[in-house]
């Protein structure tokens, strides 16, 4: 049998994706300069393909309490060792102090309630004053890494909206385009999409968008029609979250689907039974 180093890089593309684990194949890839360079190829399609054949494991669950916001680890199967929730904390938010407008004191990670998760990725409001005029500052967070970036909230004064509004929710969203790894989402690229009502003009959004690249950090702000969707509301309630999507209801419309891949809205046309009990 040949060795190796002497196979193919078809065949060794092959072999790798046949791994049980991203744990495997990073240890696959520090093995020889040929394995790595297949795996971290510069179209990034080796990682793509990988991706597509390995649904990632479901490490634990966060889910917010009364007092405080806690990670639960999912129970490893019986061949793997068991979770280190210690890796899932938010403790390291209880040092946040370098605010956007300076207005938020130094918190504890009890501060926080996650409105929306992706990825890796947690989408967190802070527990305390919230305005009235539909401001909110959001946090997005990475537990693994610790990383994080404030989401300013769009204000009047840039065009969206004016006053007489209210913030609803935000959702976490996929970047517009894939990363130098192939992904999609992750703390050098993502999107929320910030979600108010008006008073008088009903629902409407607005969507932040959060890239890194060559020229260091981009932000931006684009407001996001969607009267024509959820109708003359002035709210949408939310039924559920599956898929990577939320599902809404207008009074008075069709229900409504935030797609959380896309970053956009649609109205449903698939009839859905509520239990109202």
């Amino acid at each position: 049998m040949a060795p190796a180093m002497d196979l193919p890089d078809d065949l060794v593309e092959l072999i790798l994706l046949r791994l049980a684990s991203t744990v495997s194949l990073i240890r696959a890839a520090s093995t020889c300069k040929q394995w790595r360079r297949i795996v971290a190829a510069a179209d990034a399609g080796f990682l793509r393909r990988f991706r597509s054949l390995h649904a990632p494991a479901i490490a634990g669950y966060y889910y917010n309490s009364e007092k405080f916001t806690s990670f639960a680890p999912s129970p490893p199967p019986a061949s793997a060792p068991a979770i280190d929730d210690s890796h899932f904390s938010l403790d390291f938010l209880h040092v946040v102090q370098d605010t956007v407008d300076g207005s938020r004191p130094q918190s504890s990670s009890s501060s926080w309630r996650i409105m929306d998760s992706r990825g890796s990725l947690l989408l967190l409001d802070f527990a305390g004053s919230h305005p009235d005029d539909g401001a909110r500052s959001l946090l997005v967070c990475e537990p693994l890494t610790r990383r994080y970036q404030w989401v300013v909230p769009p204000s009047a004064g840039r065009g969206f909206g004016g006053g007489g509004c209210e913030f609803s929710r935000a959702y976490l969203a996929d970047g517009a385009e894939a990363d130098e790894a192939g992904g999609r989402v992750g703390m050098s690229n993502f999107r929320v999409v910030y979600e108010l009502y008006h008073h008088r003009h009903g629902v409407s959004a607005a969507v932040f968008t959060f890239t890194t690249g060559g020229g260091g950090a981009q932000l931006s702000w684009e407001e996001k029609a969607i009267g024509d969707i959820a109708g003359s509301s002035s709210c949408m309630h939310v039924l559920g979250h599956a898929g990577g999507s939320w599902y809404l209801y207008a009074p008075g419309g069709k229900p409504v689907v935030f797609d959380g891949s896309t970053a956009e809205y649609s109205a449903s046309e698939s009839e859905l039974l509520l239990d109202l009990k």
